[in-house]
């Protein structure tokens, strides 16, 4: 009997282990969402998502990311609400 499939490895396939994500945050519309993550041994960061109803695929990166340099998560908060605009208004 073959062992179960981890259907999400913690090493991705460049060799660099997963980001764990300590707080995610949507919009009121269910549409943006906001990760901080955390990049073991390496610091905190964040990154906007966004998904359409229309695409089967779920969440997509916008492209507004910021990655492993911050100290902790509440830092990290921080700096995704000072740069992403709905999230400046929650």
């Amino acid at each position: 009997m073959k062992p179960p499939v981890d259907p999400e490895p913690q090493i991705k396939g460049d060799g660099k282990q997963k980001p764990i994500v300590v707080i995610s945050i949507e919009d009121d519309t269910g549409l943006l969402c906001v990760d901080v993550l955390e990049f073991k041994g390496h610091g905190f960061g964040f990154c906007e998502f966004r998904r359409d109803p229309e695409d089967p695929h779920g969440w997509r990166p916008t492209g507004l990311a910021h990655e492993c340099t911050l100290n902790s998560r509440d830092l990290a908060l921080v700096r995704a609400r000072a740069a992403i605009g709905w999230l400046k208004q929650g």
